[in-house]
């Protein structure tokens, strides 16, 4: 049985989703991030074939469209006043703790890079340097609220509050 995708759930987002809705949303979640790992991947081969492998041929990068408005990211933006440039990158900051074989994909895209999680992969994934720079800046609300920390390596590191909201 495939849960229903446009349930609003009580509450501001705190609470745990029902156990299937939780998995349906994490499934989704994890098929926007292959969809963006694919989007820059391009022609590189290798690295699609890596995707394949670690992840299978499912998701897209409109997978999370159904969560908007009622997901565990959609409260967090909420709470935050975070704008969709920022969600994308908390989600992506967060995605490989989530999925640890993500690691793989991330540096198979950025390769070689000293961080997992830095302004390049964010570049080639969201593909607006401008966005990340300013979405990362200590004045806007990812950094000022901690939900991300940038570290001086240049890795970018999502809150452990956060993986939890995003996982329960």
């Amino acid at each position: 049985m495939t849960p229903q995708r446009d349930l609003i759930f009580p509450g501001t987002g705190h609470g745990h989703l029902p156990l299937a809705t939780r998995e349906a949303y994490l499934a989704d979640l994890q098929g926007w991030v292959l969809g963006m790992c694919r989007a820059a991947a391009k022609a590189d081969y290798s690295t699609v074939r890596l995707i394949e492998g670690l992840f299978g041929t499912g998701g897209s990068a409109a997978s999370l469209a159904p969560w908007h408005g009622n997901g565990p990211h959609a409260s967090i933006r909420r709470e935050f006043q975070l704008s969709e440039q920022a969600v994308q990158i908390l989600l992506l900051a967060a995605a490989p703790y989530l999925w640890g074989s993500l690691t793989h994909v991330y540096a198979a895209i950025t390769r070689p890079q000293s961080c997992l999680v830095g302004v390049r992969l964010l570049t080639e994934l969201l593909g607006d340097r401008g966005a990340v720079m300013r979405e990362l800046c200590r004045e806007a609300p990812l950094v000022r609220h901690g939900l991300v920390r940038v570290h001086a390596t240049g890795a970018i590191v999502a809150s452990s509050p956060v993986i939890a909201r995003l996982a329960s």
